[in-house]
């Protein structure tokens, strides 16, 4: 997926470097430590329309890219959107990726495992 920044095409990317990124940003903290979860965390955010979420999102999936945008030019390039079709579709193409990320998916697979085998 691309994002445009300043009239500039930035290539995201929903793999391992986006993982660390959005858990570094939003990942569940107990005692200064953090434990991961970002990604989730973000993904429901995201179905409640929460726009600072997939600004966040956004940033996260611009690791590894250089020179990477900062998360202020992204959240002025999403904040600027006033059309709700542009904003609609930005959230479904976001939440697309996820879908087809494979980090993320072999997370959510895990979880849901762990919390089968915990109600029993």
């Amino acid at each position: 997926m691309d994002f445009q920044v300043q009239k500039k095409t930035v290539a995201l990317h929903f793999g391992f470097d986006f993982m660390e990124a959005i858990n570094q940003l939003s990942g569940i903290s107990n005692s200064g430590v953090n434990l991961g979860m970002g990604a989730m965390t973000e993904q429901q955010r995201l179905e409640m329309g929460d726009m600072a979420a997939l600004t966040r999102v956004i940033y996260a999936a611009t690791a590894g890219v250089s020179p990477r945008p900062s998360l202020d030019l992204i959240k002025s390039e999403v904040f600027s959107l006033t059309d709700e079709k542009q904003v609609d579709d930005l959230f479904a193409q976001v939440q697309e990726e996820l879908k087809n990320s494979f980090p993320l998916q072999y997370q959510l697979k895990k979880m849901e495992k762990l919390a089968a085998k915990n109600k029993l």
